[in-house]
């Protein structure tokens, strides 16, 4: 559920950047150092938009609201590790 959600979020924060149409990934890292999931979204975003990517991340953060709410106990009914 909370894939879904961060899916969600991301699709959303790609439509305001006018990249809705790029085809990106929400997994899990092999490593926990780097967090519980990972995106290449700003990536994707960068290449359709034709962008530095370190451009594309900023706007980023102020769309993504998911990841506040990732970081509670729960999210979704779903208790965190």
């Amino acid at each position: 559920m909370i894939r879904q959600g961060i899916e969600q979020a991301v699709k959303e924060a790609l439509v305001a950047l006018g990249a809705d149409e790029a085809a990106f990934v929400v997994e899990r890292p092999g490593s926990l150092e780097y967090g519980d999931y990972a995106t290449n979204a700003a990536l994707v975003a960068a290449k359709t938009l034709k962008k530095n990517p370190k451009e594309i991340k900023t706007p980023n953060k102020k769309v993504i609201n998911a990841p506040k709410k990732a970081n509670e106990a729960t999210w979704l009914g779903v208790k965190s590790r």
